[in-house]
């Protein structure tokens, strides 16, 4: 073999070998960058539910739960959905739910100006719901319905037992507070 035909196959097996180098290290920064794209998108959804935490509490104020929810149509619905979720988790079953809107909600009469307005903007609605369940299914639904994050007060509970021994009534008044602002 002369020296012609030697340069001739070492420089075409120099060109495939550069080119597989070059294949490898292209595949390599492919992966490289798919991983770096996953680990983005993995910071970004935990960077979304960290700012809807911070926003959450943000509306809940100091007090942990939020006193009022802003007036609409949807509401009530939301509510009763929040209490049908409770019972649901309890194992409770909802047999009544009446609304009543009461008119406005009382003011001391020595506070200022300012927070005298914001409470006039705020209507109590008054619910009376009845429930079934046993003992202890319905003393965790109202411990569970005390811990919600919205402002509700519970009042006048009657608990009656039912004809069948397992099952027992609850009825009781539940007020929450929506905003006309």
């Amino acid at each position: 073999m002369n020296r012609t035909v030697k340069y001739r196959i070492a420089a075409v097996v120099s060109a495939v070998l550069c080119l597989l180098v070059a294949w490898a290290v292209s595949a390599y920064e492919s992966v490289r960058i798919s991983t770096i794209e996953g680990d983005i998108k993995t910071v970004t959804v935990s960077n979304d539910s960290a700012m809807a935490l911070i926003d959450s509490v943000e509306k809940r104020g100091k007090a942990g739960f939020v006193a009022a929810v802003h007036d609409s149509r949807q509401e009530q619905v939301e509510f009763l959905n929040l209490i049908r979720t409770v019972a649901d988790q309890n194992h409770v079953r909802l047999t009544r739910w009446t609304s009543a809107t009461a008119n406005s909600v009382s003011t001391p009469a020595n506070i200022s100006p300012e927070l005298k307005a914001q409470l006039s903007a705020i209507m109590p609605s008054c619910n009376q719901i009845s429930v079934c369940g046993s003992y202890g299914e319905l003393r965790s639904f109202l411990a569970a319905l005390v811990k919600v994050d919205r402002l509700v007060v519970v009042g006048h509970l009657k608990w009656t037992r039912n004809a069948k021994p397992p099952d027992e009534s609850l009825m009781f008044n539940i007020t929450r507070f929506v905003s006309k602002i």
